[in-house]
């Protein structure tokens, strides 16, 4: 037996007789101390959370904020980017978009997120991991999905709504050359769409565009100078064989990343054809502020005021073989400003 596994079994050991020992008041403080690493590591693989920008909310308070409709003057001629369509997540009946005609204050209600891991403490004291690294592990990715799921319900149904601007929907015309494909001609109109309504002409503001795995695979064919990275690895393919050489299956979970043209691409396995349109791929491009003025994800405290509750389930049938941890905290996911979402369609069909 090697010296690690010696390491963690002793560790393991360790654990629970405190556990035992101490009841349910350790229990409960081994519960709660995963919760900071837990969050770290969702922000760091959530593509949702690197969109929608977290906003605190008091206890006790109501998240509100503004539908300034006064942001689209009367008159421009370029008439995409209505800040009166609002989508937010809405607890029981999913993702909802909303369209306002004047000036007004929105709640977003709170939804509430919840996961579970359960280990056998035979298994514990035996397993050639520690438990606890994987109890942590287990809690992260079930809260990881649920909250994926949830930011990209609420942006499909938003760009798919019927009152979503369709000059802010690009799609290469069936006779151009761009046609069919992740194109530079589709990239170039998202990109002259997004400076057209004018929100990146502020410094603050960043650029993201998200695409699936066969997009991304077409833009490392073009013909240009970018690094792509790949697990914190920088690499300048020539050739799709090279980028195949990389294992697309092990990507990160944030997916490859690119810079082109002062825009941060990004693949996603979860971006499918058909998602949004049947048989078309979607590209989105994202002005993202650093703060929650396009979007925003308010954070609701605990009923213990923590930022999230963990509970160490006191279930008596469970108590004296298992160990189970309960995760719960409450945010949600709202889009304020259509003028911030450019969406490209490409025909795979």
């Amino acid at each position: 037996m090697d010296t690690k596994v010696i390491q963690q079994k002793a560790e393991a050991m360790r654990l629970l007789a405190d556990l035992s020992e101490k009841g349910a008041e350790a229990r409960q403080a081994f519960a709660q101390r995963m919760a900071e690493p837990i969050l770290k590591a969702i922000q760091e693989q959530s593509s949702i959370q690197e969109i929608f920008v977290e906003d605190p909310i008091p206890a006790g308070e109501q998240a509100i904020y503004e539908v300034d409709l006064s942001l689209s003057p009367q008159g421009d001629p370029f008439s995409g980017g209505n800040p009166g369509l609002v989508a937010y997540e809405q607890p029981g009946f999913g993702p909802v978009v909303r369209q306002f005609t004047k000036s007004t204050q929105i709640i977003i209600p709170p939804k509430f997120y919840e996961a579970e891991a359960e280990f056998d403490r035979t298994h514990a004291l035996h397993a050639r991991f520690s438990y606890a690294d994987r109890q942590k592990a287990l809690l992260k990715q079930a809260m990881l999905k649920q909250i994926e799921q949830s930011g990209w319900n609420v942006i499909q149904e938003f760009v798919s709504n019927s009152n979503f601007p369709s000059d802010q929907i690009i799609e290469i015309s069936s006779g151009s050359d761009g046609y069919g494909r992740f194109s530079r001609q589709l990239f170039d109109e998202m990109v002259a769409t997004a400076l057209q309504i004018g929100l990146i002409e502020n410094p603050e503001y960043k650029l993201y565009m998200y695409l699936s795995v066969q997009s991304f695979k077409e833009f490392t064919q073009w013909d240009i100078a970018t690094t792509i990275y790949v697990n914190a690895t920088d690499i300048r393919p020539t050739s799709l064989s090279e980028l195949e050489k990389q294992q697309i299956a092990k990507i990160d979970p944030r997916g490859y990343v690119a810079e082109y043209r002062g825009v941060r691409i990004k693949a996603l396995r979860r971006l499918q054809t058909g998602d949004v349109w049947d048989g078309y791929d979607a590209v989105y491009l994202f002005v993202v502020s650093p703060r929650p003025e396009f979007f925003a994800r308010p954070v609701f405290p605990a009923p213990n005021g923590e930022r999230v509750e963990m509970i160490d389930d006191p279930i008596a049938p469970y108590r004296e073989n298992k160990i189970r941890t309960k995760m719960r905290y409450s945010e949600n996911y709202a889009i304020l400003d259509a003028r911030a979402v450019v969406v490209g369609r490409i025909a795979r069909s």
